[in-house]
């Protein structure tokens, strides 16, 4: 795998700098990503990250970046079904509610 024209060879130690130089971010993003568990990293000293877990990181930002999209789109599709149930169920009780009133009035009083 490759990012930014730059193999990630999966076995090689990689520090802070020299991974944030191959997915394009800050340092202190790589940082806050080995902390926050984003990347998988050992803290001796400085943080420590093996190939691995960049290449890993990588490919699940990219199946995200994939699935958003698709995910977005069904959530879109269930509140629209959503709105349409909430317009089914207030007719419904605005039938229920003429058919009770109808009854009433056939009541012998």
């Amino acid at each position: 795998m490759s990012i930014m024209g730059k193999p990630i060879e999966p076995n090689r130690v990689y520090n802070v700098n020299e991974a944030a130089e191959l997915l394009g971010v800050s340092s202190q993003t790589i940082v806050e990503y080995c902390r926050n568990g984003k990347i998988t990293a050992q803290k001796i000293g400085e943080w420590k990250i093996i190939g691995q877990s960049l290449m890993l990181f990588m490919g699940l930002n990219k199946l995200a970046k994939e699935l958003t999209p698709i995910l977005n789109n069904h959530i879109g599709t269930l509140n629209d079904h959503e709105e349409r149930i909430k317009e089914l169920e207030l007719q419904i009780k605005q039938v229920f509610q003429f058919v009770d009133s109808l009854n009433k009035e056939r009541l012998p009083k």
